[in-house]
């Protein structure tokens, strides 16, 4: 079972190595050389009052396209749920950032973003959201993702919305 009983806790750990998965073998690029090199660790708690604790690590996060390899580093998030607060913590060589909400990251990008760049009137359901996120050195990472842009380390987005959805 996926959940645990009254009693007892559940603790699952899930490990992964992605060795060059090729975006253009998968039609997932159409720029020609496009791999990408990586390791994953996760573990997930969920105790017998359903708080959900964990994390997950993306390790040694290696991208080659033309231009060369690019070495984006490691990305470390943390994570808390349970009834209404959740917590979401990432650090890695080109960002970092924090979320905190009354409701999940995933409300909050599906129905509750919509409801607020359409200016729907429907009625907010009082969730609250923080969220902050700021540049490291991105340099590696956009080089293979978007080679044409650039972040400025230290550049910063601060998002709070209150039970009003303002």
């Amino acid at each position: 079972t996926l959940l645990p009983s009254d009693k007892e806790d559940i603790r699952y750990l899930f490990d992964a190595g992605l060795e060059y998965v090729d975006f253009q073998a998968l039609g997932l690029s159409q720029n020609g050389l496009a791999r990408i090199k990586l390791a994953l660790d996760s573990e997930l708690k969920i105790n017998a009052n359903r708080q959900i604790e964990g994390s997950l690590d993306i390790n040694e996060i290696l991208l080659e396209n033309e231009e060369g390899i690019h070495n984006a580093g490691d990305l470390n998030t943390l994570f808390y749920a349970e009834k209404d607060q959740h917590k979401i913590r990432i650090n890695s060589e080109f960002l970092e950032g924090e979320f905190e909400g009354s409701r999940s990251i995933l409300h909050l990008l599906g129905k509750n973003l919509n409801q607020i760049i359409q200016r729907e009137t429907e009625e907010w359901d009082k969730s609250e959201y923080k969220l902050s996120l700021a540049a490291k050195d991105s340099r590696d990472l956009l080089a293979f993702f978007a080679p044409d842009v650039s972040i400025q380390p230290q550049s910063a987005l601060n998002i709070h919305i209150d039970s009003t959805g303002f």
